[in-house]
């Protein structure tokens, strides 16, 4: 599968800005609805070992400071996927998106 463009350009800034480019360039990022959206379980894959894919839902394409805060928020689960079990909110995944706050990273998306 391809990624979307627009979706792996700000992949790649956010990755480099924020994670030193250190997440898996191998990551898929697609416009796709997400069956189960509940808050708890979040639309991120490993479909290989290291390998990921990203699924963000297209009606959220006519809101870009929501899906970049979305795709922020996906791209943690990636950078501390082996850590934490795979979709916790828990105290490592929290950690990681309060370091990206404190940086800025959501100054210009609140």
């Amino acid at each position: 599968m391809q990624s979307d463009r627009q979706l792996r350009n700000w992949y790649i800034k956010f990755n480099r800005l924020y994670w030193n480019g250190e997440l898996p360039d191998s990551t898929v990022l697609i416009w796709e609805p997400v069956p189960k959206c509940d808050g708890v379980t979040c639309p991120v894959y490993e479909v290989a070992d290291g390998c990921f894919e990203i699924k963000i839902d297209p009606a959220l394409k006519g809101e870009p400071c929501y899906w970049r805060i979305v795709l922020l928020h996906e791209m943690c689960h990636v950078a501390v996927w082996r850590r934490h079990p795979k979709h916790s909110h828990g105290p490592i995944f929290r950690k990681e998106v309060d370091r990206l706050y404190e940086i800025g990273a959501y100054r210009k998306l609140l």
